[in-house]
C-alpha cells in the first residue's frame, strides 16, 4: 500500500512488514520503512479477541497483551509549516496494553537524538529524553536542551483523556529567538 498526505510534516514511505496470525494472535514482524529520511523498524502483537468478540483468546496465553516496539533514526520533521523550523530525532518506543484503551497503555518513548531548529536558533538535548505513559498520563522526565543562545531544563506531564490537562516546568536561560522554538 501507499501512504500520502499533503500536509504531513515528514516524507513517509516504503513500509513493509511480515504478518502472521497464529493461535488467535496477529503478529507484524520485521516492520520497516522510511520517515523523514530516517529508517523505521518495529513490531506489533495483537490478540485478535481484543479487536473483535468473534475471536477467542489465545489458548497458550489467554491474558496476552498488545505489545509494540518502534525505532527511528535521523528522522526529520518540518514544524509549523515553515521550511526553516524543524526537528531531527532518533527514538525508541516500547509498550503494552491489556485492552484497546488509552487508560491501559503503558509505554516508554526514549529519544537517543533530539534537536530543534528555527530560523535563528538551534537546540540539542544533552542526554536522553524520556517520556513514560501510564494510566492515561504522559510524563516528560527532566531533560536538558542546549544551544548557542540557551540552556533549558524541561519536564512535565499531560493527561491523555477527553479533558486533557498539561503541566510543564521550564527553567534556564534563553534569548527570545530560542523561545520561538518551543
Amino acid at each position: 500500500g501507499r501512504v500520502a498526505a499533503k500536509s504531513w510534516p515528514a516524507a513517509v514511505g516504503q513500509f513493509t512488514a511480515e504478518a502472521h496470525i497464529t493461535d488467535g494472535v496477529l503478529r507484524l514482524d520485521k516492520l520497516t520503512g522510511k520517515l523523514g529520511g530516517g529508517d523505521v523498524r518495529g513490531s506489533l502483537t495483537v490478540p485478535l479477541h481484543l479487536i473483535a468478540d468473534r475471536f477467542r483468546p489465545p489458548v497458550e496465553d489467554p491474558g496476552q497483551l498488545i505489545r509494540w516496539s518502534l525505532e527511528t533514526d535521523q528522522t526529520q520533521l518540518r514544524l509549523g509549516g515553515q521550511q526553516e523550523a524543524g526537528a531531527t530525532f532518533g527514538l525508541r518506543v516500547t509498550g503494552e496494553a491489556a485492552q484497546l484503551a488509552v487508560a491501559d497503555v503503558k509505554s516508554v518513548v526514549e529519544f537517543d537524538e533530539l534537536s530543534l531548529r528555527g530560523k535563528h536558533a538551534e537546540m540539542k538535548q544533552t542526554g536522553r529524553t524520556r517520556i513514560t505513559i501510564d494510566h492515561s498520563v504522559a510524563r516528560l522526565e527532566p531533560t536538558e536542551l542546549r544551544g548557542a543562545a540557551a540552556s533549558l531544563r524541561i519536564s512535565g506531564a499531560s493527561t491523555l483523556s477527553t479533558d486533557p490537562a498539561v503541566e510543564v516546568q521550564i527553567s534556564g536561560e534563553a534569548d527570545a529567538s530560542v523561545l520561538a522554538l518551543l
